[in-house]
């Protein structure tokens, strides 16, 4: 059986190692590049209608 040398790895050892793991990285996102999101919440008052107002009128007679 053979034994491993037992010195730490180093930086270009541990480098290769992730490459060969992960492969290449992605291009870097530069800041100008970024997109400015706002997050919102639907409205919880009223829930959206199901269906059109020919179908509603077929469904429940009556209904406007």
């Amino acid at each position: 059986m053979r034994v491993m040398n037992e010195q730490p790895l180093s930086e270009a050892d541990l480098a290769y190692l992730r490459f060969v793991e992960f492969g290449e990285l992605p291009a870097r996102v530069l800041p100008q590049d970024y997109v400015e999101l706002i997050e919102t919440d639907p409205r919880r008052d009223r829930p959206e209608s199901a269906g059109s107002q020919a179908q509603t009128q077929a469904t429940q007679p009556g209904a406007a």
